[in-house]
């Protein structure tokens, strides 16, 4: 796994892609150094329903986790909506 900036991602898009499609690397896009979305290849057996559900559920859990979260969905998002406009 790789971190990048948002800046170079966006000037080495056709690069950083066909890496990620060819030999399964994995690239973490930053911005400011904070994280912000990760370019995986996708799994073919996988449908895209899945893997939306999946992935929340991941980013859910990884949440709750990080930061003692036990509340449901809706209040996370209160959570996340508090965090990005209030800093």
């Amino acid at each position: 796994m790789q971190s990048i900036s948002a800046t170079k991602a966006r000037e080495k898009f056709s690069e950083i892609l066909s890496k990620v499609a060819y030999t399964n690397h994995v690239f973490v896009i930053e911005r400011q150094g904070v994280p912000l979305a990760k370019l995986v290849k996708v799994d073919q057996s996988e449908k895209p329903n899945e893997m939306k559900i999946n992935s929340a559920k991941g980013f859910f859990e990884k949440i709750k986790k990080q930061n003692g979260f036990t509340k449901g969905p809706k209040d996370l998002v209160v959570k996340l909506d508090t965090y990005l406009y209030n800093g």
